[in-house]
């Protein structure tokens, strides 16, 4: 059966917590013992943030209580169901996300953002393997697949089906200027003209100091694999996203 560790949005709901560890063998604090999984009961930041400290994180079991919960496969409702195929072993369907590297150092699942400590209309260079070329704005957000239903999206950038880098700018000073989407195996470097704030999957990047102003993003093979029960639909998902089940159901008969 294994060891696991839960990560539950409210720590205060100490009933979820009974539940489970009534069912499992886990942890509610992470010892960094090389777990079998790790059940996450919340929302998108709450697996973003349980996957940020790993370079090589265990599988993911996402429960949503969120309201989104797009990295949330599995319905609350279905938690009992979850618990059961864990305890007796019955094997779990899986799916894969890449996560790309920032300078080396870190990851990010969805997003990295990268914009000035101060508010305030911002000169990048962008360079994409060969390919150099600069842009104002007020922040550059390069995306996933994953990320891309995101803050991209809210930018009006596209939506990846298959994987891929997507590199947006908010507030462009140029209204010609459309988002960028590039092959995985792309080489990025981005620098901005004044003190950084880098932002990945929502946490600041400490690290990132007034000193260092050119960042390189590519991906180096790493990925995180969700578990998901069978009547998972990725394009109910989708629909939500573009809120077309909030009317009748389509036809293209």
């Amino acid at each position: 059966m294994g060891l696991f560790l839960l990560v539950v949005r409210d720590s205060e709901n100490t009933e979820v917590v009974e539940h489970v560890r009534s069912a499992l063998d886990c942890d509610v604090v992470d010892k960094r013992i090389g777990y079998d999984g790790i059940i996450v009961i919340g929302g998108d930041g709450s697996v973003l943030r349980a996957v940020s400290c790993y370079d090589d994180p265990p599988i993911i079991y996402a429960v949503n209580r969120g309201k989104v919960g797009f990295l949330c496969p599995i319905p609350y409702d279905k938690l009992d169901v979850l618990l059961y195929k864990l305890v007796s072993g019955e094997q779990i369907s899986m799916k894969q996300s890449i996560r790309l590297c920032f300078v080396g150092k870190r990851h990010f699942l969805n997003e990295a953002i990268i914009r000035s400590q101060v508010p305030r209309l911002n000169t990048f260079r962008i360079c994409i393997n060969s390919v150099s070329f600069i842009l104002r704005g007020d922040a550059v957000i390069v995306s996933t697949r994953t990320g891309s239903s995101g803050y991209n999206a809210s930018a009006d950038g596209p939506l990846l089906l298959m994987d891929g880098i997507v590199i947006n700018v908010v507030a462009p000073n140029r209204c010609a200027f459309r988002p960028i989407v590039c092959s995985i195996e792309s080489k990025i470097s981005i620098e901005i003209d004044s003190d950084p704030q880098v932002i990945l999957d929502g946490i600041v990047y400490e690290e990132a100091g007034s000193h260092e102003r050119m960042f390189d993003i590519f991906y180096n093979g790493s990925m995180v694999r969700f578990g998901y029960l069978n009547d998972y639909d990725e394009s109910r998902q989708i629909e939500g996203l573009f809120m077309l089940n909030a009317g009748p159901v389509l036809s293209l008969e």
